[in-house]
């Protein structure tokens, strides 16, 4: 594997681009002392059978993070530079840059030319904005503000008019772009309505997984009924005989469950003991503090007098009398019309024991959730 290598003496290198006309062409963006203190230096080199050339270098009084050749000129290119300003230099001219743009109020980051039109470019900025040019005028076409140090820009490679940023509120800017947009003379309401979908959809994929039942009910409720009904009316389980009250869903009725088939009704055994769950957390949440205070009072008693060593040594003997009763009383009961009475004792087991942990579970949860929402 063969290698060319080109050092920037006294400058650190931060940023690298080819030219779109000219494949041996690139450019290089330093800056001296790592854009902490000090100028910068653009490199305008050519890959040649001796290597890489130096054609033309450019100094700026202050760093430089960024560049973009031009798209409608092969010898332009442009700069961002660490005081705020844009400037765009032509390697047919020396020394000084043909064009300098300069409204930013903190550092520029990044420039980005628009692939498609080619008439623009843009440029992000510490200072939380995103400004749109034209290398015809020094003024800029347009400010989106961002509100957030905004690190890199750059155009859609297929859709000139949407602009993404590495920021802080990425789906935001987006957003702020279609609002934008809206308010121009000639506005394009396709372009205003995509950007908007467009940032939705980022903001929607950047929801946290752990959603809470109270805050999925809100978004629920702020969902648009288009969007849950789709083509076949009523989302899939929902119960239209509950009234529209109870229900989470923008369709008025209430969705019993997500899955082809309805939940089963709840048994008056699996709703007693959710409600008596639910009313323990409720209480615990209450005498918490008098718990640890005798959790403290417990544990002084227990190192004087050994409670817990005498408890466990009594009660042993007593748990296995009664473990041996009743292994032999339930033989004797399930023997009993031929196995007949065996198997309804083990039906009532199984249904007091789905009663039971299904109560719990769902009385966990609720309990959880009330417990979870006092601390708010």
């Amino acid at each position: 594997m063969s290698m060319l290598e080109f050092r920037t003496q006294g400058f650190n290198p931060y940023a690298v681009k080819y030219s779109p006309y000219n494949d041996s062409r690139l450019a290089v963006a330093t800056s001296a002392n790592y854009g902490i203190v000090g100028n910068g230096r653009v490199f305008a080199l050519g890959l040649t059978a001796r290597g890489i050339q130096v054609e033309r270098t450019y100094d700026t009084n202050d760093a430089q993070y960024d560049l973009a050749w031009s798209e409608i000129n092969e010898n332009q290119l442009i700069v961002a530079c660490g005081d705020g300003s844009i400037k765009l230099f032509d390697v047919g001219v020396k020394d000084f840059p043909v064009m300098n743009f300069h409204e930013h109020k903190r550092e520029t980051f990044s420039v980005s030319w628009n692939p498609i039109t080619k008439d623009t470019f843009v440029s992000s900025s510490w200072d939380g904005s995103i400004k749109l040019w034209s290398p015809t005028r020094q003024d800029s076409l347009r400010t989106l503000p961002i509100g957030s140090c905004t690190y890199s820009t750059a155009f859609q490679p297929s859709n000139p008019s949407i602009i993404s940023a590495v920021s802080n509120g990425t789906g935001l800017s987006l957003l702020s772009v279609a609002q934008d947009e809206a308010r121009q003379p000639l506005a394009s309401a396709e372009f205003e309505r995509k950007a908007f979908l467009d940032g939705a959809e980022y903001i929607l994929k950047a929801l946290p997984a752990d959603l809470s039942p109270l805050e999925l009910d809100r978004l629920r409720t702020s969902t648009p009924r288009a969007l849950v009904l789709g083509r076949q009316g009523c989302p899939q389980g929902c119960n239209s005989s509950m009234p529209s009250a109870q229900c989470h869903w923008p369709c008025g009725h209430a969705a019993a469950s997500s899955s082809s088939s309805a939940r089963p009704r709840r048994s008056l055994l699996h709703r007693w003991v959710q409600a008596a769950v639910v009313q323990m957390f409720i209480l615990a949440h209450l005498a918490l503090p008098y718990v640890v205070l005798l959790a403290r009072l417990a544990a002084r008693a227990e190192r004087e007098y050994n409670i817990s060593h005498n408890l466990a040594s009594a009660g042993w003997g007593l748990v296995h009398s009664i473990g041996a009763q009743v292994v032999k009383a339930t033989g004797t009961l399930c023997g009993i019309g031929d196995g007949r009475v065996g198997q309804a004792i083990a039906e009532a087991v199984a249904w007091a024991v789905e009663g039971v942990s299904g109560g719990l579970s769902e009385g966990v949860g609720q309990g959880m959730v009330i417990m979870g929402a006092s601390r708010q």
